[in-house]
């Protein structure tokens, strides 16, 4: 393998595709996929050997040596009857990310043992497991298969001038999200189950290094089949991974020097244009030699673009009935056709909204035929597949929203927010505790920030990059100030302080976090509510807006009574005293 030509491919796709591929690997770190040591190294510092995941260690004696250590760890404690709650750390993602970025279902099973020992309690227990469960569904099911996402991601922008936004759906697109994450969870039973070996833990991450690569280009591969191939492919080849892995140590030194900037906005995504290359060269020489499982290699455009006869035969049809078929829509004026027009307040006629929501798919699907006959995307017509990745017309994220299904949606937000902080509490400190200044079941915050950035970036949703930066000044924007206000109204009480996050604002806010809210906002532009409100909308009107009757008036009232008596107490607002427990 000759490293520099790989490497100056990689740039080449990085050229081309930059902010698509940088926010790709920022996803990445963000959920503890791939490289969370980029977001995390200005507030932890120097990891302890302890911290670090057992597959970001290359020395299996120090990989033995800190499952050693842990069990030890632990039978001491559960000896003395020590607080077995975990160290605290300053910073959100390692709170809020932390089950995911120690990287192993070992981890997840000790923490599970850590939060029921100190619970002393069979419901709170039970409830510790529930919680467990939750996470380890969400590990197995969302941040393993994100690998393969970003994988297929970055093969498409080698051979294509754009990469669409729905690739971020292409398996659940494909219908084979559950084959996927059985794969990468057989794969990584199998370099855990290595890891315990003299050195077959190193060997084996080589070894299985084009899994996630195979998976992407053909997803239908049973999982036994993709990490043979993968091992079959490697034969000869470990050396060579090693080196490459081995020629981005200055890059990795880099990003210590630069807390991190320098791999999330260019060296993470290098890395994974590079192995791509690798993987593309690697896959020729399979095919070209034919070893067993070559044949699983039948995604033939994902490599080069298909003729234009090709194309044309495909599309040439579908091309000329959309773009025949443009619907007129009416124009409103006043202050209806301002709602409409600038925040996507649906306030016109139901068969008005259903012929803009109609010409919109037509318009999406018209712009799709055109880029692939003209060979700039990838041709989702012609994948090998049971299931081609076809359009998903429920799924238009520039809809306009009704004012009930808008506050149905802050409800859901509010409550999934609350969920989840809850359930951190619970991983983390083997406790419930009702996260909020309110008392019933819900974060307004949550529910507040969703709404707004539905509203005033309404016009902004089709630039993804502009909409993400400033979600980011809008929640945390909202963020501040909730905190200024909470603290004013309460005599300086308050419920999170940032003071010793990394470039936080007086502890009101703090970057990792507004890192989040920016992931979960365009969650909730681009996927959460377009498919609420596909759901809200088979309920009749009536009902819906009976319940929002219904949860304001309580909502209401809780917060009426929250001002004078706000909820408040042990992991809710007394952060000097969770420390000291922690220390």
């Amino acid at each position: 393998m000759n490293i520099k030509e790989l490497k100056t491919s990689a740039r080449k796709t990085i050229k081309k595709h930059y902010r698509f591929l940088i926010i790709a690997c920022l996803v990445s770190s963000l959920i503890g996929s791939e490289f969370s040591s980029s977001i995390t190294i200005a507030q932890v510092g120097v990891k302890k050997e302890s911290d670090i995941s057992i597959f970001e260690m290359t020395n299996t004696k120090q990989r033995f040596n800190v499952l050693k250590e842990e069990v030890e760890e632990q039978s001491s404690k559960i000896k003395d009857g020590e607080d077995l709650v975990l160290n605290h750390k300053k910073s959100i993602f390692k709170s809020a990310v932390r089950v995911f970025t120690t990287g192993t279902l070992y981890a997840i099973i000790i923490r599970t043992v850590k939060s029921i020992i100190k619970s002393y309690n069979f419901w709170m227990g039970l409830l510790i497991i529930l919680a467990m469960l939750l996470v380890l569904s969400l590990w197995y099911l969302v941040v393993d298969v994100y690998t393969v996402i970003s994988r297929r991601i970055f093969l498409e922008a080698r051979t294509y001038k754009r990469v669409r936004k729905t690739r971020y759906l292409f398996i659940q697109r494909t219908k084979t999200w559950l084959k996927v994450a059985k794969v990468m969870f057989l794969k990584y039973v199998y370099t855990l189950l290595w890891t315990l070996t003299i050195v077959g833990g190193f060997i084996k991450h080589f070894s299985y290094l084009m899994v996630p690569f195979i998976v992407a280009e053909n997803p239908y591969i049973p999982a036994r089949d993709a990490i043979n191939l993968s091992r079959r492919m490697m034969d000869g080849y470990k050396w060579e991974a090693f080196k490459l892995k081995l020629s981005f140590i200055g890059w990795n030194i880099l990003g210590l020097l630069t807390l991190g900037l320098s791999s999330i906005f260019f060296s993470n995504a290098y890395e994974v244009a590079t192995f791509s290359e690798f993987f593309v060269k690697l896959r020729k020489k399979a095919i070209d030699n034919k070893i067993e499982g070559y044949k699983y290699f039948n995604d033939k455009y994902l490599y080069e673009v298909a003729s234009k006869e090709e194309l044309d035969k495909e599309y040439k049809e579908q091309y000329d009935n959309v773009s025949s078929k443009k619907i007129p829509l009416k124009n409103y004026k006043g202050v209806r056709g301002f709602l409409i027009r600038n925040f996507g307040l649906s306030l016109e006629k139901d068969e008005d909204k259903k012929a803009y929501e109609e010409e919109l798919v037509r318009n999406t699907r018209y712009k799709y035929i055109s880029d692939c006959i003209n060979g700039n995307v990838y041709p989702d017509n012609l994948f090998k597949g049971k299931n081609k990745p076809a359009q998903d017309k429920g799924l238009n994220y520039a809809r306009r929203y009704t004012l009930y299904n808008l506050i149905l949606i802050f409800f859901i937000t509010s409550f999934c927010g609350w969920f989840w902080e809850v359930v951190l509490h619970i991983v983390e400190d083997g406790r419930f505790v009702n996260r909020g200044v309110m008392y019933g079941p819900w974060l307004p915050i949550y529910g507040a920030g969703s709404c707004l950035i539905l509203l005033l970036l309404y016009r902004f949703r089709r630039d993804p990059g502009k909409h993400a930066l400033l979600t980011g000044i809008i929640c945390g924007i909202i963020e501040y100030y909730t905190a200024l206000i909470l603290e004013v109204t309460h005599n300086g009480q308050r419920w999170w302080d940032y003071t010793g996050y990394f470039l936080n604002i007086d502890g009101r806010i703090c970057a990792d976090g507004i890192l989040l809210f920016v992931v979960a906002g365009m969650a909730v532009v681009y996927l959460i509510s377009p498919k609420l409100d596909n759901i809200l909308r088979k309920f009749n009107k009536k009902v819906l807006i009976t319940a929002c009757v219904i949860l304001s008036t309580v909502f209401i009232v809780d917060f009426v009574y929250s001002m004078t008596k706000p909820n408040v107490g042990k992991g809710i607002t007394d952060y000097e005293v969770t420390l000291k427990e922690k220390k």
